[in-house]
């Protein structure tokens, strides 16, 4: 097993317990990060060889999820959205994966070293085949990791760098690195591997998903995406027969579903949900949480936000501890880095920006701007309690002199509208739980694309702070990298860090086995069990 980031890990702790006692790239200029991109739909497609069967019986895994799919297809080296991401853990495979203590484990590669700093060499199963009877080899592999690490087009290719693969006979693959690559053992872990005529014509995704995963991709039709269980998978048939991912808008929609039995899980839990079943013993909660945080988008197109000295003054103007507790009702942690507390090497900063009015104005006043300031802002139902933070955010930037006036949409309009509006709440964090792709962000095309960050000159001075960390292989000097380019961004301010956005997910108790690791997908699904 390969640890990263081990310092950062062990350190990590989720104190949810006080409280219950009480996420195409950039289509439409979407934030693709914790499941924040247009959704779309792929019809039936018809798949070859057995389904369920041998004992699975006709048992189903129903998710009620905040949020649909965000592609128009199953491409999911195409997208970075939450739902995109469970989908593909399920169907497809990877090389290597996280447990659910985020150790690395083998899967399509059965061991892997270091050559030397650059060069990656993996041993790989030879005996594995995709839903529709190909043989999984190196070349299909090469031809995945190829294209995402190439085409800078695809939402993934923001999770990489740019490599080259070689593959000795069906079982060997080498990935190299020139300069280094740090993340790429945490990159592989979620990266999928199709059949190499998919990651070659991508088109085929359009109208089937063919992998080499413990399920198989049935339809996305009336906002449910429906998987059944793989009978011809290597690592075993899964128990659950048929897995269903329902997109159930209104919270309290999920919550009702739930409690009647119509779904099994519900995911991202709010603070109202928590307490609706605390003390029952029909269902537990899964508090297993990525790297993703609740932020504040700034447009930086718009010269108010392009002052770094507004920035600051909003972020000294918020109470992000009264947030927390009040809003969030505790299910939360008030940042102190620009990075999410679960990200690998992260370190809690110096500066707190504690709640602070009068250094705000003072702020205010030192920017130079006349005036009184109005930015708008764009809600929708996203966050949990987004309306409440959003009037609440409102608030205390009155209480500053910059007047802000709120609109609100529906969580798909909200999606693709929310780049042309001054302010939106989100979420965004890393999917693989490595800075690195946080760091990306800000320092390149998403970034530009999603809140204009480029249009503000002085954000260039980052690039190389985020180039100096990803090369770095050697962990001690990997922290100190890291820490430094979290130190920029977290005076630069590009975004406000309100809170970590806590995953807790409610569970019907005869869902048996489950098991999260701290990605954003749910390929340890693939061993749950129901009872009764």
């Amino acid at each position: 097993m390969t640890q990263i980031g081990s310092k950062a890990k062990e350190d990590f702790v989720v104190d949810i317990g006080h409280r219950m006692d009480r996420r195409e790239f950039l289509r439409n200029s979407s934030l693709v990060a914790g499941g924040l991109a247009a959704g779309g739909l792929l019809q039936a497609c018809v798949q070859s060889g057995p389904v369920g069967g041998g004992g699975a019986g006709d048992s189903t895994l129903t998710y009620g999820n905040a949020e649909p799919p965000t592609s128009s297809n199953m491409d999911d080296a195409a997208v970075l959205g939450l739902v995109d991401f469970q989908i593909a853990s399920l169907v497809q495979d990877r090389l290597i994966e996280f447990d659910k203590n985020m150790n690395l484990v083998p899967r399509l590669a059965t061991r892997w070293d270091y050559v030397n700093d650059n060069t990656l060499r993996l041993e790989l199963r030879d005996d594995v085949k995709y839903h529709n009877g190909e043989k999984f080899t190196a070349e299909d592999a090469k031809a995945q990791i190829d294209r995402v690490s190439q085409d800078p087009d695809l939402a993934q290719n923001a999770l990489w760098a740019p490599v080259e693969t070689k593959v000795d006979g069906s079982t060997w693959l080498s990935i190299r690195a020139d300069p280094p690559f740090a993340p790429l053992l945490a990159v592989l872990a979620i990266t999928s591997v199709p059949p190499a005529s998919f990651s070659e014509n991508p088109e085929k995704f359009e109208n089937e998903d063919i992998g080499a995963g413990p399920y198989r991709f049935v339809d996305y039709e009336a906002n449910q995406v429906t998987l059944e269980a793989n009978g011809n998978y290597w690592d075993g048939q899964p128990s659950i027969n048929r897995i269903v991912f329902e997109y159930i808008q209104d919270p309290n929609a999920r919550l009702n579903a739930l409690l009647a039995g119509d779904v099994d899980i519900i995911s991202r839990c709010d603070s109202q949900q928590l307490n609706a079943i605390e003390g029952d013993d029909k269902f537990y909660v899964n508090e297993t949480s990525p790297s993703a945080g609740i932020v504040m988008i700034y447009q930086h197109n718009n010269e108010i936000i392009a002052n770094k000295k507004v920035r600051q003054a909003m972020m000294y103007a918020v109470d992000r501890e009264a947030l927390v507790k009040q809003q969030l009702e505790g299910v939360g942690k008030p940042s102190q880095s620009i990075i999410p507390s679960p990200t690998f090497f992260y370190e809690p900063l110096d500066e707190a920006y504690p709640y602070d009015p009068d250094k705000a104005k003072a702020l205010m006043e030192e920017s130079g701007l006349s005036g009184k300031p109005r930015l708008s802002l764009l809600t929708s139902t996203l966050v949990p309690h987004q309306k409440e933070i959003d009037q609440r955010f409102a608030e205390y930037l009155a209480d500053i002199g910059i007047d802000v006036n709120i609109s609100s949409l529906e969580v798909g309009k909200f999606r693709t509208e929310y780049p042309n509006y001054d302010l939106s709440l989100n979420t965004f964090g890393s999917p693989n739980t490595d800075p690195d792709f946080i760091f990306g962000v800000y320092a390149g095309p998403i970034g530009q694309a999603v809140f204009h960050l480029q249009d503000n000159p002085e954000s260039k001075a980052f690039k190389p702070l985020h180039e100096k960390q990803r090369k770095l292989v050697d962990e001690a000097q990997r922290q100190e990298a890291v820490t430094a380019a979290s130190e920029w961004l977290w005076d630069f301010q590009p975004t406000m860090e309100i809170s970590d956005e806590l995953w807790p997910f409610i569970v019907n108790e005869r869902v048996q086995n489950y098991e999260r690791n701290r990605t954003f997908g749910e390929p340890l699904a693939r061993n749950a069990k129901l009872s009764g």
